[in-house]
């Protein structure tokens, strides 16, 4: 969790620890959560509502793929983020149609 302590406020840090270990794989959660942080800056999760921070974590301990799709935006990966989780989800029918 030593990534975690780059964050600016502590109330994060402690919701985000949390969270982490919520997640489906913590150890991979807390893994992606750091490239992450690396390769966006440590300030890029401020960017993140609060009321947010449940799904990121989620995506971050059960998807290495999508996991990666956002490291990989680098210092972008909050808008991509913030952009998909808006996405209406649609239902089998709707993609059958």
């Amino acid at each position: 969790m030593k990534n975690l302590r780059k964050i600016s406020l502590p109330s994060n840090r402690s919701k985000l620890q949390k969270l982490l270990k919520k997640s489906p794989s913590p150890s991979n959660a807390e893994a992606n959560f750091g490239r992450l942080i690396e390769s966006g800056g440590s300030q890029s999760i401020d960017k993140i509502p609060a009321n947010e921070l449940p799904v990121l974590t989620r995506l971050l301990g059960s998807s290495a793929y999508l996991s990666e799709v956002l490291i990989q935006q680098g210092k972008n990966w909050p808008e991509l983020f913030l952009e998909q989780i808006k996405i209406e989800q649609k239902s089998v029918d709707d993609h059958l149609r």
